[in-house]
């Protein structure tokens, strides 16, 4: 496979109209030379009935060689942010929609990756269509300046509504929130991060808050 050979996915609505989709990588590059499996998450568009896969080869290129390829559901991943442990490997900026200049994976142990964020990289959108208590949780080390982990709360017309922050840390660290009303979709923007995991997650209704501050607020004592 051509390093400079790129994958596409486009969707459409039940007429063959394209859809606009909220993605910085809608071209994903192949950038391996020999076999190597390669996936890609994220979330189809609500009004989505037909999608197109193809492959978009640079000019002078002959063609490209695919073992197979296949479209379903993506297991859970334990987070409503896609690819939330950068699982897919090095070269999957998948979930991810703008990466600062200085942004790249980085080893941070075996056969482990983490992404440093530089000053400033956004995934891309996800839904939040349930009301209820969120988490917000980051594990990495927070390098350089102003450092942030931060959810990015908007509402069905795309207005922010609510900016939730923490700062990663080596063993994790999390926040609770209680989803503000109208919200519809979250973002995440990371500044100064080496990201080993970043998760959003509904943790319980909105009674949950209070049980989970009053158990927070137990274990601190003890």
């Amino acid at each position: 496979m051509s390093p400079a050979s790129r994958w596409r996915v486009s969707f459409a609505d039940a007429e063959g109209k394209a859809l606009p989709v909220s993605r910085g990588f809608g071209h994903l590059a192949l950038v391996f030379g020999d076999w190597h499996p390669y996936t890609d998450v994220c979330y189809t568009p609500a009004n989505a009935a037909a999608m197109e896969f193809a492959v978009v080869l640079p000019n002078g290129e002959n063609g490209v060689l695919l073992d197979d390829w296949a479209l379903g559901p993506c297991p859970d991943e334990g987070a409503i942010n896609c690819n939330p442990d950068f699982r897919y490997g090095p070269c999957s900026y998948t979930g991810w929609a703008s990466l600062n200049t200085g942004a790249l994976f980085v080893k941070v142990g075996e056969g482990k990756y983490g992404l440093n964020t530089a000053y400033g990289s956004s995934s891309e959108p996800f839904p939040l269509r349930e009301p209820g208590t969120y988490r917000l949780y980051a594990r990495g080390a927070a390098r350089g300046g102003f450092r942030t982990v931060d959810l990015r709360i908007y509402d069905a017309k795309g207005a922010l509504i609510k900016i939730l922050n923490i700062v990663g840390l080596p063993n994790g660290n999390s926040v609770d929130v209680l989803l503000p009303d109208g919200a519809a979709a979250g973002s995440l923007l990371v500044y100064h991060h080496i990201l080993e995991e970043v998760r959003v997650m509904r943790v319980g209704d909105a009674n949950a808050l209070a049980e989970l501050d009053a158990a927070r607020a137990a274990a601190q004592k003890k």
